[in-house]
């Protein structure tokens, strides 16, 4: 069977951008090939993120810390690296949607075996397979399990790097049930060890994280309904902006009608940089 492999670029045209357009054009291209010859693929797609990603319209603040924090000089071929790949390879590109969005898709193409490469800890953690981090030149075996409890864990714990707020609080349900103690706030080790309870009690993650939320609000004060209601709104805004979902509906409508073959790669139709220059 014919092998897919769909690559996050991002990061490709953060690593490659070098002193000279040749130099980073180069190392691109010498990347790609890595890529392709550690996942084995016979087919290569790059995804690449668009500038009016759905998330926003959830949430104005994603990825807002990121703009105060971002102090350095920006590199300096990166927006001409992008370019490149949509003019020399194609790369897939929708405005709505991120490069790991495009990547988690399981596109209808059952004459492929679909394979995924980024170094993006939601794409490697999340996708059920084996997924190659060309960042670490690793390997990472995922399981429906172990996929569903990470995002269960970046429910619980947030994630800093796009300013997605977690559950935040440690409630009385929170702490009686998990048997936390009082210090504030709910970071990694108390979220694993959270995690670890509902396995062992056979929890249903969506259901008991969804209480801890609702759990928030009632103990504000709130009435039972706003406290549902509340929380529930809270728990379904964290789910669209960490989970990479495919049944999530506008996510799902924009790619099932998409037609990607065109952005569909053979791995012989790379071209060698001398072509270039």
């Amino acid at each position: 069977m014919k092998k897919l492999v769909k690559i996050d670029a991002d990061s490709l045209t953060f690593y490659s951008s070098k002193e000279t357009i040749e130099d980073s054009i180069y190392n691109i291209k010498e990347r790609i090939q890595t890529i392709i010859d550690k996942t084995e693929a016979t087919h290569y797609m790059l995804c690449l993120t668009g500038s009016d990603c759905f998330r926003y319209s959830i949430y104005p603040e994603y990825k807002a810390n990121r703009k105060k924090d971002d102090k350095k000089q920006p590199l300096k071929y990166v927006k001409t690296l992008k370019s490149f790949l949509i003019e020399e390879y194609n790369a897939l590109l929708i405005q709505e949607l991120e490069a790991d969005d495009l990547v988690a898709f399981n596109y209808n193409l059952p004459e492929f075996e679909q394979a995924v490469s980024s170094p993006d800890k939601d794409v490697l953690n999340q996708i059920v397979g084996s997924n190659y981090n060309y960042g670490k030149d690793e390997f990472i075996t995922v399981t429906q399990k172990s996929s569903d409890r990470f995002v269960a864990w970046q429910l619980l714990v947030g994630d800093v790097t796009d300013n997605i707020k977690g559950l935040e609080i440690k409630t009385n349900y929170v702490k009686t049930t998990y048997g936390l103690d009082n210090r504030q706030g709910i970071g990694e080790v108390t979220a694993n060890k959270m995690l670890d309870i509902m396995d062992e009690k056979g929890f249903d993650y969506a259901r008991e994280i969804l209480k801890c939320y609702i759990s928030k609000y009632e103990e504000q004060g709130e009435d039972r309904r706003t406290s549902v209601e509340s929380g529930f709104e809270d728990y379904t805004k964290n789910r669209y902006l960490l989970e990479l979902n495919t049944e999530i509906g506008r996510y799902n409508k924009i790619l099932q009608n998409y037609d990607i073959s065109e952005h569909i790669k053979e791995v012989n139709k790379i071209k060698h940089i001398e072509e270039d220059f």
